[in-house]
Formats: structure tokens, C-alpha cells, sequence
């Protein structure tokens, strides 16, 4: 048998690296599947890299892409897996091992600080979204009746922001504020999707925060078809780097082209949350929206360096560009698509406020990042020269 990975040759699970086994063995069945390989003489497998050994593994014997860790009790892709580093990755190896009789409370305060580091979401995160949905008086909204991995972790984050107040009754849940519910409702009525969902009710939560709640229904029906386009991004094949990226989108302005929002409701809440939209320094939307595709633009061109973030799902990644007091933020979703998720104009603290309230200086929310389509036409571009996937992995922050 001969299993390439790249240009070498592997004839033992040494000469594979200490990430690959560890993720490998994390994959029920991985490590069989190995010494099967190695050893059967009719077998040839040659993969261009460990990343895709390890997606080609997960997919060829579960049929999923997603790798249940079930003591963590996580699902997670083998590519996400690969961006941690080699401490991450023994915590999860030891609390798999461990299993479920006698819990390591050292492991366990392990594991919640990786989860959370790495913003991933498991069982008790997305169980918990039922009684949430509940206490919004929103759970029986058809919006909610099929959720995928990438629903789930943005409603998750959502839910983790939503403002609460404690109960007189030390041990009764905290009440849900009129206002959240409120916005939850409003949402939950203009929604088609848990991500339409999650921006709308944000939307709504930057209106109520300025006292234009009355007028929410209204103003975004406005909005909305001053949007139709500003939906449109490049396409890439496969996983690209970081830098090929930012190239490509620079690409695309040098073609004259726009850099879009993967859906409206996106654009929509960036209006309200980032710029002076609706009565303030900025009252018509047309205006508003070429300042703020303009600024951000000027920022992806010139911006020198990128960090970028892989999504649990080992599809969707998140780019950010910095220079000074402004920040960017690119999207690449499950379908290769680019769009424009973020752009802050003044990040300074002088200007911050909650990531709610929606003022323009407010840290990037996520919103879009997780998107699982994306509007408008999106013209298949050949991406350049890009580094090997586990190059790609290694330029990508867990």
C-alpha cells in the first residue's frame, strides 16, 4: 500500500506530524484506519496535505464532515481542529480519555477556557436554546424548526449578549427585560432564517437603545431594497490563505466592483449599527451606504496585515484588517463566497460602547461571519498561487 501526504511517503504514524495523530485519534476510528492503510498492500491514497487526510477520514467513515468528541461533548470539523495548538488538543485527547465516570475538574476548567478561546459551542450551549427561545416568548416561531451547526453557534453568541435581570428569587431563572422581548418579537416576525434572526433582532436593539423602536418595521423595509446591490463578492475554489484573500478582494475593487454583504439583513444592521443612519448625521441610506462601503474599502486596500479565524464548521473563516482606529472584517462563507461582514471607522476607546447599543465606534459584532448564503451573484474567481491547506491552517488563529 502507499499513502502519500504530499511528497512523502507514510509508512508509520510517526511520520505523520504530532497535531495530525492527535486529531486523527480524536476521529473514531482514525488511528485503525492508519495501520490499516499503511499495511494493506492493494491500497493507494495520495492527499496533498494532513488537513485533507483528516477531513477525507472524518467524511469517508462517518459520512459527516463534523467529528463528535463525545465526552466534550463537541462537534467540530478536523480542519478547526488542526488551527489549535498542541496544548488545545492534548486537553481534549485527555478529557476523550478520561471518559464519563470521574470528571477532572482541572481538565474541565481546561476544556471551558478552551471552548471558550476558540468560540466553539457544544450540546449544553445549543440545548440551552430551546428554554432561551422561550423566555423570549419566541420558541414556537417556524424560523427556529431546523438548525445547522452555523445557526446554532450565532444564536448561541446572541443569546450569550442579550441583556437579562436578575429575579428577586435567588433561584428562578433571570427575566427576560419587555425591550429584548420586544426586539425578539419584531425579529422573529421579519426573519426567514435563524441568521436573519439574529441580525434583525439586533437591528431592532440599535433602534429601541436610540428611541426609534415605533419606527423599526419601517425603516427597514425602507432599507432593505437600497441593499439589492450591495450583495455581491467574489468566489473562491477550496480553502484560500488569508493572503490570497485580501488579494483577491483588492482584485475585485480594482475591477470596479463593490464588496457586498452576504445577505440583506447584514447590510441592514450595519446601516443602523455603523453609521449615522436613520436621523442622524446620515438620513438617507443611499448615502450612508456608499460612505461606509467607500471607508471600508480605502481600509482593504491599504491595510498591510490580516488575522484571520476558522469557523467550528472548518469552512466559514472571519479576516480582520486593522490600520489605526479602524478595523474591517472580510467573510468567507461555507460556499466560498467573500463579503463584507464589518467596517468601524473609530475603534478608540473614546468612542466604544456596548456591542448592542450599536454606535459607530462598538466592537465588531457577529453578525455574518457564520453565513450559510449569501445574495446576489457571485462570479467564480481563480484564486492565485496559495500555500499548501496546512499552511492555510497554521495562518488561521483556533
Amino acid at each position: 500500500m502507499t499513502l502519500h501526504i504530499a511528497a512523502s511517503q507514510i509508512q508509520q504514524p510517526s511520520r505523520l506530524s504530532a497535531s495530525a495523530r492527535s486529531c486523527l485519534s480524536l476521529i473514531d476510528g482514525g488511528i485503525q484506519w492508519l495501520q490499516w492503510a499503511i499495511q494493506s498492500p492493494a491500497q493507494h491514497f495520495r492527499l496533498p496535505d494532513e488537513t485533507q487526510m483528516l477531513c477525507a477520514v472524518q467524511q469517508g467513515l462517518h459520512g459527516d464532515p463534523f467529528c463528535l468528541l463525545p465526552v466534550s461533548e463537541l462537534l467540530v470539523s478536523p480542519a478547526k481542529l488542526m488551527t489549535m495548538g498542541g496544548n488545545d488538543l492534548q486537553t481534549l485527547t485527555s478529557v476523550e480519555a478520561q471518559g464519563t465516570a470521574k470528571p477532572d475538574p482541572v481538565l474541565e476548567n481546561q476544556l471551558a477556557s478552551l471552548l471558550a478561546r476558540h468560540r466553539l459551542v457544544r450540546r449544553a450551549d445549543i440545548a440551552a436554546l430551546p428554554t432561551w427561545l422561550g423566555q423570549l416568548g419566541i420558541d414556537t416561531s417556524p424560523v427556529f424548526q431546523c438548525l445547522s451547526l452555523d445557526d446554532a453557534v450565532a444564536l448561541v453568541e446572541l443569546m450569550r449578549t442579550v441583556p437579562s435581570q436578575r429575579s428577586a428569587d435567588a433561584n428562578a431563572a433571570p427575566d427576560t427585560p419587555a425591550e429584548t422581548r420586544a426586539s425578539a418579537a419584531f425579529a422573529a416576525a421579519e426573519a426567514r432564517t435563524p441568521m436573519e434572526f439574529v441580525d434583525y433582532m439586533r437591528f431592532h436593539q440599535v433602534l429601541s437603545a436610540r428611541n426609534l423602536a415605533a419606527q423599526a418595521q419601517t425603516l427597514l423595509h425602507a432599507t432593505l431594497p437600497e441593499l439589492f446591490g450591495s450583495l455581491e463578492g467574489p468566489q473562491l475554489r477550496g480553502l484560500p490563505t488569508p493572503d490570497t484573500v485580501v488579494q483577491v478582494v483588492r482584485d475585485w475593487y480594482a475591477q470596479s466592483r463593490q464588496l457586498g454583504f452576504s445577505r440583506l439583513s447584514l447590510g441592514a444592521l450595519r446601516m443602523v449599527q455603523r453609521t449615522g443612519y436613520p436621523g442622524g448625521s446620515e438620513p438617507d441610506v443611499r448615502t450612508a451606504l456608499w460612505r461606509y462601503t467607500t471607508a471600508a474599502q480605502i481600509l482593504l486596500s491599504s491595510a498591510t496585515s490580516v488575522s484571520a479565524r476558522m469557523g467550528q464548521d472548518g469552512r466559514t473563516c472571519s479576516y480582520e484588517l486593522r490600520r489605526g482606529t479602524q478595523v474591517a472584517v472580510l467573510c468567507l462563507d461555507r460556499h466560498g463566497v467573500i463579503s463584507l461582514d464589518d467596517f468601524i471607522a473609530d475603534t478608540s476607546p473614546a468612542t466604544q460602547s456596548g456591542g448592542t447599543s450599536g454606535a459607530p465606534g462598538a466592537a465588531p459584532a457577529s453578525g455574518g461571519k457564520r453565513a450559510g448564503t449569501s445574495g446576489g451573484a457571485q462570479p467564480q474567481t481563480a484564486a492565485s498561487p496559495s500555500a499548501a491547506l496546512d499552511d492555510f491552517a497554521l495562518g488561521y488563529a483556533a
